[in-house]
């Protein structure tokens, strides 16, 4: 090869080398995808993967802090319990659990990423990344960082599908698309309006002791009260089938004031309010013009069980209102909060506020006689087995059903309000009671008597009508509500047994409903070991149903009994009115005349058969009447609903 040759040959390779460098493509750098882990959002609920598969047990741990960080600054919060994250800072508060949830559940199934690419500085806000909207998210599990990326732009789509989160590794310039997981919108909660309004963490059954320091009582100014666990009565052993026993409740005891012994009541759902309490408004310090708002509070001091057994109290402060709610602060924090004026009132409790209102412990059942000393007169009843009767005024016939009502009225007595002072007694009037009420008990009860006296009405500041009242021998005046009172203010007449033939239904043996036009007659027969009603005229049917008929003879009140009206003025006449006769089983007979004549809702009437109402005309209830005025029509048996048309086969 000549020289020529040579040279052309090295030429040729050197533009095919030259002509290759400059014609290949540059190779790619290959990045590395990058994963979220699935994490666990809580003590019960397990975390998943992307694919649904259970993650290792050494994630099986529940995150317990969130760290976000914004321009702004830095939001740190702290697992308290499943229930419960604290927000950090220089004075803790605590945040809504749901919006705290509402971020675990972003990273409950694991993600990885789509795309990847390094990005420069300046092109960071492109992708939401920049330091005007970047979201610094890192979740910690004991310690450990389980999560730490900074969250930008979120691409929202239409299909119904997850949108996918751009995020950032820190302290890199590597930018990926996570997939079908929106990590940012939780994150976007502002830091105020992620707190809770809550107040306390605690819940009302950890409650074990309240104290109030209540400037407006002069009576009892400190009140103390604390649980004690009530003793769970000895049960024989239970058998396999027997449902679990119910725990135990808790019992309120007063502690302070001493010297006195007073029940409680509604204590649960005091701790209840307690435990609840939430802010509408937190606020730096007091406004100006508000400044002394909290210089004379009702302090209610709280002490709880915390999660891990030790006891803590916490001092609430409830000072002065304005229109935007109470103001009010807790010990050891710089801050105040105002909250709803319903809300105030729900803590600010009294001593009058617990007691227990029900004024007596005996049963209806115990009490055996009944004596109403009215500024007109003396009421006197006495039991007899399940009987009542007048002792005074004397002749007279008593309701059972009224006096046993009476009774139970007296029995469940309950104090509308406590007074911290007793008020003068012209003011009272119970040095001269509108009326006296002495209720005899039976040994079951201990015996003696209760004795409460009833003084004048007045109305309260909320001009609700109320009555002083106080039991005889005491020296404490509360008052009772109107209709508390009405139930015991009891005249002559409100126990009279008022039922025009004073029956009982079963007695009727025989029955005859006699209209102008017709006249129906009833029978008992035996049938089946049974006994049965038949019509026996105009027509005989068998099986008539009788029960409400019978039952509203028996019981016929006597309305009112009227003056100055002669029979055919109120249509009792043979040719107006239809007359019910009926024979009992001791062989008497009963009847009543019903006129049509309707007045006040009421029907005129007359007996001849009952001397208590002899030549004198009543009214009588005109529903109790609709439900004897019977005539034949009433008893045929009414025909069913048609039979429906059966559809044609096709």
């Amino acid at each position: 090869m000549n020289k020529t040759t040579i040279i052309a040959v090295v030429a040729v390779l050197l533009l095919g080398a030259a002509a290759f460098f400059l014609t290949r493509e540059p190779e790619r750098e290959v990045i590395p995808g990058f994963s979220v882990p699935a994490i666990k959002v809580d003590s019960k609920t397990d975390a998943k993967t992307e694919e649904d598969e259970d993650v290792p047990k050494d994630a099986q741990e529940p995150i317990d802090k969130i760290v976000i960080a914004r321009k702004s600054g830095e939001t740190v919060l702290s697992k308290v319990d499943d229930e419960t994250w604290k927000i950090g800072g220089a004075d803790p508060s605590f945040a809504e659990t749901y919006k705290v949830r509402s971020m675990l559940n972003a990273f409950k199934t694991g993600t990885s990423s789509t795309w990847a690419a390094h990005v420069k500085p300046e092109d960071l806000g492109k992708y939401g990344l920049d330091d005007e909207n970047k979201i610094g998210v890192t979740l910690f599990r004991k310690d450990e960082k389980v999560v730490d990326i900074l969250v930008g732009i979120v691409d929202k789509r239409d299909d119904g599908i997850e949108p996918d989160t751009t995020i950032m590794v820190p302290g890199t310039d590597l930018v990926y698309r996570m997939k079908e997981q929106d990590l940012r919108t939780p994150f976007t909660v502002k830091p105020e309006e992620l707190r809770d309004k809550r107040l306390f963490t605690f819940k009302k059954d950890d409650i074990l002791r309240l104290a109030m320091e209540d400037p407006r009582d002069s009576r009892y100014p400190k009140v103390v009260i604390e649980k004690a666990e009530a003793k769970a009565e000895a049960k024989p052993e239970a058998k396999a089938e027997d449902k679990p026993a119910t725990e135990p409740k808790a019992e309120w005891k007063l502690a302070e004031p001493k010297g006195v012994a007073f029940e409680l009541e509604n204590v649960d759902g005091f701790a209840s309010s307690i435990a609840n309490v939430r802010a509408t408004e937190f606020l730096s310090s007091l406004p100006g013009a508000d400044s002394t708002a909290l210089d004379k509070p009702y302090k209610l001091t709280v002490t709880a069980k915390a999660a891990d057994g030790k006891e803590t109290a916490v001092v609430l402060s409830i000072g002065a209102g304005r229109k935007k709610g109470v103001y009010a602060s807790i010990e050891g924090r710089k801050e105040v909060f105002l909250i709803a004026t319903y809300t105030a009132d729900q803590l600010m409790k009294s001593l009058s506020d617990l007691r227990q209102k029900k004024l007596a412990s005996f049963k209806p059942a115990d009490v055996e006689g009944i004596e109403l000393v009215r500024t007109d007169g003396r009421i006197s009843l006495a039991k007899n087995a399940e009987d009542w009767s007048f002792v005074e005024p004397a002749g007279e016939v008593a309701s059972a059903q009224k006096v046993k009502s009476l009774a139970s009225n007296v029995a469940n007595l309950r104090v509308a309000e406590y007074l911290a002072e007793n008020p003068p007694d012209d003011q009272t009037g119970l040095s001269s009671p509108e009326i006296k009420l002495s209720v005899k008990l039976g040994q079951a009860a201990g015996g003696g008597t209760f004795n409460l006296l009833v003084g004048k009405a007045f109305k309260n500041k909320e001009e609700q009508e109320r009555y002083y009242a106080k039991i005889d021998g005491t020296a404490e005046v509360f008052t009772i509500m109107k209709y508390t009172a009405q139930n015991v203010l009891k005249s002559v007449d409100d126990f009279k047994d008022m039922r025009m033939f004073r029956i009982e239904k079963d007695q009727i043996a025989e029955l005859t409903i006699q209209h102008p036009d017709e006249t129906l007659t009833f029978v008992q027969e035996a049938k089946d070991g049974k006994t049965t009603w038949k019509m026996a005229t105009p027509k005989e049917k068998a099986d008539v149903d009788l029960t409400a008929f019978l039952s509203t003879v028996a019981s016929l009140d006597v309305a009112k009994i009227v003056d100055g009206k002669t029979p055919a003025e109120a249509g009792l006449t043979a040719s107006e009115a239809f007359t019910v006769t009926f024979k009992l089983t001791d062989g008497t007979s009963h009847s009543v005349q019903i006129s049509e004549e309707v007045s006040d809702n009421e029907n005129y009437a007359q007996t001849t058969s009952e001397p208590w109402l002899a030549g004198k005309i009543v009214k009588v209830s005109k529903y109790k009447v609709d439900t004897i005025n019977k005539k034949l029509p009433d008893f045929e048996k009414k025909p069913g609903p048609a039979s429906p048309v059966p559809m044609p086969m096709m």
